[in-house]
C-alpha cells in the first residue's frame, strides 16, 4: 500500500509517535514492548520518507 502524505502530516505522526513511545507504561522499544518496537519501525520510514 502507498499513501501520500504531505510534510507536516509526517510531522505530526512522528510526533504523535514520541509521545507514544515516551509515555509506554511497559517501557518503550527499549523494554522488548512489541508495539512500540513496531511503531518505531514505522517512524524509521516516515523519517526516511521525509528526507528523499
Amino acid at each position: 500500500m502507498n499513501i501520500e502524505l504531505t510534510k507536516d502530516e509526517v510531522e505530526i505522526l512522528l510526533k504523535s509517535g514520541r509521545h507514544c513511545l515516551g509515555t509506554c507504561e511497559e517501557g518503550g522499544p527499549g523494554q522488548e514492548c512489541p508495539d512500540c518496537q513496531r511503531l518505531q519501525q514505522v517512524m524509521d520510514k516516515l523519517k526516511a520518507g521525509v528526507s528523499e
